[in-house]
């Protein structure tokens, strides 16, 4: 339909198709393409993209690892000291969970080089886990592999294992419900490189529970440390706050002794 305007000015009202959307990246490019240009360019202008990649790595890892990340019961995301008698200074301020991704905000580049060390150099403390089986879900499957190291927390022993123990000085097998959780998850972890058996709450209390506490975390690493032998995966334990070493990267003549010891 044609509307006279001004006796010689027509304009077309007619409906016009809408114009199609933006391409994802400028000029059609694809993502590998984009990104070999902007690493050209970084190398020339960015001081930091001019260093060698190992050197960058160690800057990565300086940035965004050794923390020790957990799980409050209300599902939030803290990140801490690796040794817990690091609380007590309080001058220390650690950063928080999202400060620790802010470096792969920065660019392009540095996303792709920097995203998977905060899940590399950092401990997963699974000390609430039903959090932190739910956040398991949500991760990748390269954010999954990346993680090296994860601390199982053994902290909700019954009364009635204790008794037992206290009377008989053996383990309930009843209670190895609190080991197959662990083994449950753990698999999803291919690149699991270090688990740390923590059951240093268990251990506030008289000398005899110290005792069950012990038994039962000796019971949880030989559980999980059978199920990963079995798989043929090298894993090094470690064994509550005061016992360091006690299992098995399977390689050096200590740990193999100690593997021996537990098998």
């Amino acid at each position: 339909m044609w509307t006279p305007r001004n006796h010689n000015v027509y304009r077309d009202t007619q409906s016009r198709a809408s114009p199609s959307p933006p391409a994802k990246h400028r000029d059609s490019m694809h993502l590998a393409a984009a990104m070999v240009v902007v690493t050209k360019r970084n190398s020339t202008e960015s001081p930091l993209f001019r260093l060698p990649g190992e050197i960058r790595n160690m800057i990565y890892d300086y940035a965004t690892g050794h923390y020790n990340i957990y799980h409050t019961c209300e599902g939030r995301l803290i990140v801490g000291p690796i040794d817990p008698w690091d609380w007590r200074h309080a001058f220390v301020e650690f950063p928080s969970a999202p400060s620790l991704l802010a470096l792969t905000l920065v660019c392009r580049q540095t996303y792709l080089e920097a995203r998977l060390h905060v899940f590399a150099n950092n401990t997963f403390d699974t000390k609430n886990f039903f959090y932190f089986r739910r956040r398991v879900d949500k991760l990748t499957t390269a954010q999954k592999n990346a993680i090296a190291t994860i601390t199982c927390a053994f902290d909700c022993m019954g009364k009635i294992g204790f008794n037992v123990f206290r009377l008989t000085n053996t383990i309930d097998h009843t209670e190895n419900f609190l080991v197959k959780p662990y083994l449950d998850i753990l698999p999803a972890f291919v690149g699991l490189k270090r688990v740390f058996v923590d059951s240093s709450k268990m251990t506030r209390r008289n000398d005899e529970y110290k005792k069950y506490a012990q038994a039962m975390e000796d019971c949880a690493v030989l559980g999980i440390w059978r199920f990963f032998h079995k798989e043929g995966m090298l894993v090094e334990f470690v064994q509550g706050p005061v016992l360091r070493l006690c299992a098995s990267c399977g390689k050096c003549e200590h740990c193999i002794g100690n593997g021996r010891r537990l098998a």
